[in-house]
C-alpha cells in the first residue's frame, strides 16, 4: 500500500512550486514594475503557469487524502472482521464436532474422514462469511459417509491438540489477513478462502490422531523432545549470526566507538531476516523448534554450511532410529528443506569411544574438518528427498551399525547439514526425532533389535 508515499510526494511538489513562486516575486523586479507601470506579459504567463500547476497538485493531493481516508476506513473494517475470528472458529469447531468422530487409516496414518473435513469447512465458512447458519452434522453424515469404511474416536481424544488447533487457526487467519491487506482494494471474498483455514485445522487434528496411534503401536520413546527433557546444545550448533562489516582489526579499533554510537543512538541496527519476516538472531528462531512436533521450524544460513545441530538427549540411550520430518504444505518450504545430511553420535563413556570409532571407521570416513565434532562418531548419511511422499525419512543404518549402537550408550546426537534443495540463503530444519532404548529397557528386551525389528517409528505425521 503506497498511499502514504504518494501523499508525501505530492506535498513535496506543492512546497517546491510555492517556493518557486516566492523566489519569483523576490527576484524579479517585473513583479513590482507590473504593478506600477503596467502588466508584464512574460511574468504574467509564468505566474499563471505556476499557479495552474499548484492548483493541479493541490487537487491531486485532495484526491489522494480522500483515498487515504477510504483506505483507513477499509483497514479498520478488516481489523474488526478479523478480531477474535480465530477464537470464534476454534470454539465453533470444538463445540460442534460430534461426540464420536469418524476417522480413516491411510498409509499408516489415522486421519479425519472426508465428511468431517467437509463439516469443519462448513463451520469455517459460516464464521468467515458471518452467515449465522450452522451446518447440520447429522444430515451431512447420513448423506456422505460410507459407514463400512469408517472407524470412530471420541472427541475427548482430541483434548491434547486443542492448543495446537487454535495455534494453526490463528496462524492461517493471520496469513489471510496479510494477503488481504496487500491486495487492497480487492474484495475480501477473493482471499478469505475457508479451505486454507480448514487445511490448517485438519493438519493439527491429524497430528494428534497419528501420535495417539503411534503410542499404541510402540513403546519406544523420542528422547529428543523437550517434553522428555531433550534440548539443543547451542555451543555445538551453528546459530545464525550477523557477520562483521569491518573484518580488519585496526579498522574495528578506529571505528568501534562511532559504530557503537550509530547502532545505539541513530537506529543503525542491522537485522538478519529469514522466512516469514522472522529475525533469525532472536528467540523467535530458537533451534528448539526443530525438536517440537508441530508446524514450527529452525532457520539457519546457507553461507554457514556445513551447519551443525546438536541434541542433548533426555537420558543416555541405545539409539535405534533417527529421522527428519519436513512439511510439504507450503511451497516456500520446499527449496529450504535440508538435502545432504550426516548423522554423528557421542558415546556416554569416553572408554567406549576408541573401539566404537575404530569399528565404524570401516564404514564411514571419520576425518572431520570441524573442531566441534571432536568426540563424535559418524554413523550414517543420506539425502532427504522432497519428491518422496514420505514427510518423515530416517537415516539408513546397516546391521553392523545397529549392532554397535545396541551396546554403546549415546548421550548426544549431531545432525550435519551439507546442502539444501536450492534456496540460496536459508535452510529450515523442522523436526528431528531420536528413538531408542534406555539401559533398563535394553536389559529387559527379549529380542536383540536390528534394522529388521525397528519399524518407521517417526511415521509420516503431517504437521
Amino acid at each position: 500500500m503506497s498511499l502514504n508515499g504518494d501523499n508525501m510526494e505530492l506535498k513535496r511538489q506543492i512546497d517546491t512550486i510555492d517556493e518557486e513562486l516566492q523566489n519569483l516575486k523576490q527576484a524579479s523586479p517585473s513583479f513590482e514594475i507590473g504593478e506600477r507601470h503596467g502588466d508584464d506579459s512574460d511574468f504574467s504567463e509564468l505566474s499563471s503557469y505556476f499557479t495552474g500547476e499548484l492548483k493541479k497538485v493541490n487537487e491531486a493531493l485532495s484526491h489522494l487524502e480522500s483515498s487515504l481516508d477510504d483506505f483507513k476506513v477499509w483497514k479498520e473494517g478488516i481489523d474488526r472482521k478479523f478480531t477474535g475470528l480465530d477464537i470464534q472458529i476454534h470454539n465453533a469447531i470444538m463445540s460442534q464436532l460430534p461426540d464420536n468422530i469418524p476417522v480413516v487409516e491411510q498409509q499408516g496414518e489415522i486421519q479425519l474422514a472426508p465428511t468431517v473435513v467437509k463439516f469443519i469447512e462448513d463451520i469455517v465458512t459460516s464464521k468467515v462469511k458471518n452467515s449465522g447458519v450452522n451446518p447440520d452434522w447429522n444430515m451431512l453424515y447420513q448423506e456422505n459417509s460410507k459407514k463400512d469404511e469408517l472407524s470412530f474416536i471420541s472427541r475427548d481424544d482430541l483434548k491434547k491438540s486443542v492448543d495446537q488447533i487454535h495455534h494453526s487457526i490463528k496462524e492461517s487467519i493471520g496469513y489471510l489477513k496479510r494477503e488481504l491487506e496487500e491486495r487492497y482494494p480487492a474484495e475480501d471474498g477473493a482471499v478469505m478462502d475457508p479451505k486454507l483455514i480448514t487445511q490448517a485445522v485438519k493438519s493439527a487434528v491429524n497430528i494428534e490422531l497419528t501420535n495417539n496411534s503411534l503410542q499404541g503401536r510402540t513403546s519406544m520413546v523420542n528422547y529428543a523432545t523437550p517434553q522428555q527433557g531433550g534440548r539443543v546444545v547451542n555451543k555445538l550448533t551453528t546459530l545464525p549470526k550477523l557477520k562483521r562489516l569491518r573484518t580488519e582489526f585496526w579498522d574495528r579499533v578506529r571505528n568501534g566507538i562511532s559504530d557503537w554510537f550509530k547502532r545505539t543512538f541513530m537506529g543503525n541496527k542491522r537485522y538478519l531476516i529469514g522466512l516469514q519476516g522472522i529475525e533469525l538472531t532472536t528467540d523467535i528462531n530458537s533451534p528448539t523448534h526443530a525438536l517440537i512436533e508441530d508446524n514450527s521450524y529452525w532457520q539457519c544460513l546457507v553461507e554457514d554450511i556445513p551447519v551443525l545441530f546438536t541434541i542433548q538427549l533426555s537420558q543416555p540411550i541405545y539409539v535405534q532410529q533417527v529421522g527428519i520430518y519436513h512439511s510439504r504444505q507450503a511451497n516456500y518450504m520446499l527449496d529450504v528443506a535440508p538435502k545432504s545430511l550426516e548423522l554423528a553420535v557421542k558415546p556416554k563413556y569416553k572408554k567406549d569411544y576408541k573401539n566404537f570409532f575404530n569399528i565404524v571407521s570401516r564404514f564411514y570416513n571419520q576425518e572431520f574438518n570441524v573442531k566441534a565434532m571432536k568426540g563424535f562418531v559418524k554413523v550414517s548419511e543420506f539425502d532427504y528427498s522432497i519428491k518422496s511422499a514420505e514427510h518423515y525419512q530416517q537415516f539408513p543404518m546397516t546391521k553392523q551399525i545397529h549392532d554397535i549402537l545396541n551396546v554403546v550408550e549415546v548421550d548426544r546426537v549431531m545432525i550435519i547439514i551439507n546442502s539444501n534443495h536450492g534456496n540460496g540463503r536459508i535452510t529450515a530444519l523442522q523436526n528431528v526425532k531420536v528413538f531408542g532404548l534406555n539401559e533398563f529397557e535394553m536389559k529387559n528386551a527379549k529380542l536383540f533389535l536390528d534394522d529388521s525389528n525397528v519399524g518407521d517409528l517417526g511415521d509420516d505425521t503431517t504437521f
